[in-house]
């Protein structure tokens, strides 16, 4: 008689990476809790591995380090709520506007809808940079990869003509870097209690009144 055949049962991968997906955005939505509950020093990777329920190998594992786990916090607030991320939303927008004045007031409320998640990361960040070297190179380093990302906009309107005669891209960069700051964001909704569509507005105009012929701002 024959014996039965022993078959493997199949190996699911997408299983596993929804597994380390949902471990992952657990450690995260649980140290952006506690960092911004006790601070950088303050908190721990132990800590942060317990709230999550991981182990801190697993935490160490996948982010690195605890500056490395912030930078990702700070980074998924840059995606905006919704499946499809701010960034990608923008690119979509540049590359079908026709229109500098739009263009310009939907970059406010792109900042208006990123500032309340990005914000209290970078004050944090900016916090603990006066007593960590970690944390001063990486608010150099968020800080800079904001101004690359609006010379990336200025860059699509200079060559499109949106803007003003004899506006360059690294002057736009300069005025979009400064309006879309999340200390604005801070000062403004988180301190004065605006509403994302005031501050969206106020900072398109802003920089439109700064970047585009006057005849664009009616």
């Amino acid at each position: 008689m024959a014996l039965p055949v022993k078959t493997s049962r199949p190996y699911d991968s997408s299983a596993r990476r929804q597994g380390a997906e949902h471990k992952r955005q657990a450690i995260l939505d649980s140290a952006r809790t506690l960092f911004l509950a006790s601070g950088y020093v303050g908190t721990t990777i132990a800590a942060i591995a317990a709230e999550a329920v991981v182990s801190t190998e697993t935490i160490y594992k996948t982010f690195g380090s605890k500056a490395r786990l912030l930078r990702d916090i700070y980074n998924e607030g840059l995606l905006g709520v919704g499946p499809v991320s701010a960034e990608q939303r923008s690119d979509l927008l540049q590359a079908e506007a026709t229109d500098g004045r739009g263009l310009l007031l939907a970059l406010g409320m792109f900042t208006a809808e990123i500032g309340p998640l990005a914000a209290p990361i970078r004050t944090l960040i900016r916090d603990a940079a006066a007593q960590d070297e970690q944390m001063a190179r990486l608010l150099v380093e968020i800080d800079q990869d904001r101004y690359e990302r609006m010379l990336h906009n200025a860059r699509h309107m200079v060559d499109r003509n949106l803007l003003a005669t004899g506006i360059t891209a690294e002057f736009a960069a300069d005025i979009m870097w400064f309006y879309t700051a999340p200390e604005v964001c801070e000062k403004l909704m988180l301190g004065r209690n605006w509403t994302a569509r005031e501050l969206g507005t106020f900072v398109g105009k802003a920089i439109g009144a700064a970047l585009l012929d006057e005849g664009s701002l009616d």
